[in-house]
């Protein structure tokens, strides 16, 4: 979903089926036990992400060569 909002592509039916989900909260990073890792990862988590649970920053998707060249962008 996010890379199709991201891109302008349409979304496909099946990514906003429930089964995908999770249950339970899963945090991507080095200590993510950690209450103030948990707080960053849940502010900058991009909203297709955070719905799912899913906590990683937004960073995940970062291309180095996609943002080669252009200053002040935030990832």
């Amino acid at each position: 979903e996010w890379l199709c909002l991201r891109d302008g592509v349409p979304c496909p039916s099946w990514v906003l089926e429930p089964r995908y989900h999770l249950e339970h909260p899963w945090f991507h990073a080095f200590h993510p036990d950690n209450p103030d890792v948990q707080a960053r990862l849940i502010r900058d988590t991009p909203e297709p992400f955070a719905r799912r649970n899913i906590y990683s920053g937004n960073r995940m998707f970062a291309n180095k060569y996609e943002f080669a060249g252009r200053p002040n962008r935030t990832l």
